[in-house]
């Protein structure tokens, strides 16, 4: 579904069903941009829509490309 999507849960419930253990690594941080950023907000909304159209079979590598692209490109401004 894409970098921005809600399959990590899906993946959990998964995981269960087929009567496995999971865990969660409470020393790997995650950074979380501020949901008051505008322009982050706006390229959220428009790649959830996208990776989440049940249309089309993405391409993962492009999707982590344009990610990266967004975040590049933000902190070359900084």
């Amino acid at each position: 579904m894409g970098v921005y999507a809600g399959e990590d849960g899906q993946y959990v419930d998964d995981v269960g069903h087929k009567g496995l253990s999971h865990g969660v690594a409470k020393t790997i941080p995650v950074i979380h941009p501020r949901e008051d950023d505008g322009e982050y907000a706006h390229w959220k909304v428009r790649v959830c829509h996208r990776d989440t159209d049940g249309r089309t079979d993405k391409d993962h590598d492009g999707i982590v490309a344009d990610a990266e692209a967004f975040w590049n490109q933000r902190d070359a401004l900084v």
